[in-house]
């Protein structure tokens, strides 16, 4: 392992060259230490880099003024290794810029990133100046960070094979050269790879690697990567943020709000994570605390992606807070409080306020726009805030255009306001950013469907379900296509393996009769359970939606095919789990069924049991379950007259 006086030695060379992100990283790492050493006098300058060391200074000065050019021309006579890198690494950012601008378009005065691919124009220029610069034939000792910079160049240009060989050589020269590692990250395809990388697994460095790494290629083995991580650092924000995106991806978002909250207990402006986080508030349905993060990202950081991110999931749910704190400072809570609870006792209060102050002074009326925005829930709902989620994911995307989340976002806010071009190509981008993001194969699957093209659907949800193959929802949507193009036998082998997902049971096998072997209810209610055990595992029935959805669909299909036992096993299931009422109208029909089936089988009690409790459902399979309970009482054998 290498020394922590390296540690600081390579962070201090890192801010020198600009790589602030990198330097950050080591820094945080190195604080977060158990028992950091004492800094040392610093390392002497080589002696072409001390020679020029002025220049270097104006030119870093432009670099970080975002004047690349500029920095260019001013380094176009140095030599120095720092100089040279410097010099090349404005070009490319000079490169990046140009490609922003011309992936901007202006609509109503505002920036809008326009899905469209535009590739960096220095990236040719630069491979051809890299390339000797990187030969270890002509140069036994090459600069590390020029490797890096033409590792970058060369991933950029899709020529992987020789990007992971050079940037291996960076690593393997300064293993604290933590930008390198990150950009082999998107390399790995497979755990089989990262193993024969052979980089320096003794390294601090290595360890965050792999864990990315797994957690990219949504392997199990990700969880225990980061905790190791987290051990090493406790307090470390990238060792939290491992530990949370694991357990976010494991779908235990419990534990991953709690490592998340940790995460910023330590470090209060920390802005790393606060996407994923604000997604599971936003299933949570955690208005307040969604609200509050909104609030105080628009204030601390109005111009960063993950802020318009999270104002993006606000306006998505509903949930819009941020205009108050620009208008109201800080006592903006406590109005929006007792503004809640006026419109919970006057329903009528916000539009008749709203109305009545069209021709008062513009500051009462923000006030009153600003009380609208903040109410959450239902009211924004039937206002339709699709339309603000979409200029927030815009505008985050101006911000960071590679940033996947708002690209996949931005898809399915398109896909809600039903442009599917425009949604088709925002999961494209969000896929060229990163192949491996489910989502986005998962949101292209949506779209087809929606089309009613199946066979392109089934393509991209395969893809989505080769990369989340223990998620439920992947293989409903598999089963749905395949039903829709009238191939029962891969339909059924979907939804079962949707509900073994669901419920944490392996894949079974098939029958010769090409029925499921064993079902995996049957697994799933064994009788050498322990009771305890059995009791968990009917807590975990009742509260997966995907496990319900998935046995509806299996009782309608084994229905349509012909097997009433199998389908009165799963809407027994399906009833088993339900509240003392229907609440939908799949409980509806699965009660009707069993009162059918019921009836068939002779069990007039299970059935009348059955018809009796929708007797209250508002749907037509009342007036249904009425004239089953009058055929039960006649199918009674009469008592006899005394």
């Amino acid at each position: 392992m290498a020394s922590d006086e390296d540690l600081r030695h390579m962070a201090a060379q890192c801010t020198d060259r600009c790589l602030i992100t990198t330097s950050k990283w080591l820094l945080e790492f190195l604080v977060a230490l158990p028992t950091p050493p004492p800094p040392s006098k610093s390392q002497p300058l080589a002696p072409a880099d001390l020679a020029e060391d002025d220049t270097y200074t104006l030119a870093r000065l432009y670099f970080m003024d975002k004047e690349y050019c500029r920095c260019v021309h001013q380094l176009s006579s140095c030599q120095g290794p720092r100089a040279s890198f410097l010099r090349d690494y404005a070009q490319y950012m000079e490169g990046e810029k140009t490609r922003v601008l011309k992936s901007t378009r202006t609509t109503d005065g505002e920036k809008v990133f326009q899905p469209e691919h535009f590739p960096n124009d220095q990236l040719n220029d630069l491979a051809a100046v890299l390339e000797p610069r990187c030969d270890t034939g002509a140069s036994p000792t090459p600069d590390p960070f020029a490797l890096y910079l033409y590792g970058v160049v060369l991933k950029a240009l899709d020529q992987r094979p020789k990007a992971i060989t050079i940037l291996r050589s960076a690593i393997e020269r300064c293993p604290w050269l933590w930008c390198a590692w990150l950009e082999l990250v998107s390399l790995c395809e497979s755990p089989e790879q990262l193993t024969a990388l052979a980089l320096p697994e003794g390294h601090p460095c290595h360890a965050f690697f792999r864990a990315r790494v797994l957690l990219e290629l949504h392997s199990d083995q990700a969880l225990a990567a980061a905790t190791r991580c987290q051990e090493m650092a406790p307090t470390a924000p990238a060792s939290l943020l491992a530990v949370a995106d694991a357990y976010y991806e494991n779908g235990d978002y419990e534990q991953a709000r709690g490592w998340y909250e940790r995460l910023y207990t330590h470090h209060p402006y920390c802005l790393a994570g606060r996407d994923t986080y604000s997604n599971i508030l936003f299933v949570s349905r955690d208005a307040p605390t969604l609200s509050m993060m909104s609030a105080q990202s628009a204030q601390l950081w109005p111009d960063q992606c993950e802020t318009h991110f999270v104002l993006g999931l606000r306006e998505y749910g509903g949930l819009s807070v941020v205009a108050a704190v620009n208008i109201l400072g800080e006592w903006w809570w406590t109005a929006l409080l007792v503004f809640l609870w006026l419109a919970s006792r006057f329903p009528d209060l916000l539009r008749q306020v709203n109305g009545a102050c069209v021709s008062c002074a513009p500051v009462v009326q923000r006030f009153v726009e600003w009380l609208g925005w903040a109410l959450p829930g239902n009211y924004h709902s039937l206002e339709n805030e699709h339309p603000k989620a979409l200029a927030a994911f815009q505008k985050a995307l101006n911000i960071n255009p590679r940033c996947v989340s708002a690209w996949t976002l931005l898809g399915h806010e398109y896909l809600e306001l039903r442009n599917t071009a425009a949604a088709t190509q925002a999961y494209r981008r969000a896929i060229d950013i990163n192949p491996r993001d489910y989502r986005a194969w998962f949101g292209l699957g949506q779209t087809h469907e929606l089309l009613a093209l199946h066979p392109d659907a089934l393509a991209y949800y395969r893809h989505a379900a080769a990369l989340r193959p223990d998620d439920p929802r992947m293989w409903a949507a598999l089963g749905s296509c395949h039903e829709a193009l009238i191939n029962d036998r891969e339909a059924l082998l979907d939804y079962d393996r949707s509900l073994r997902c669901a419920l944490g049971i392996p894949a079974g096998p098939l029958a010769e009769d090409d029925d499921i072997q064993t079902d995996p209810l049957t697994l799933w209610g064994r009788a050498d359970r322990p009771p305890a055990e059995q009791e968990a595992a009917e807590a975990l029935f009742a509260s997966s939606t995907e496990a319900a959805l998935a046995c509806q669909r299996l009782a309608r299909l084994h229905q349509r095919l012909g097997h009433p036992h199998k389908a009165a096993l799963y809407h027994a299931r399906v009833v088993s789990a339900m509240a003392a009422e229907p609440q939908s109208a799949p409980d509806a029909e699965s009660l009707l069924y069993l009162g059918r089936y019921n009836l068939q089988e002779g069990l007039l009690e299970e059935a009348e049991a059955c018809c009796a409790r929708l007797l209250k459902w508002a749907g037509p399979e009342r007036e249904e379950a009425e004239a089953l309970l009058h055929q039960i009482a006649h199918s009674r054998p009469s008592e006899p007259r005394r």
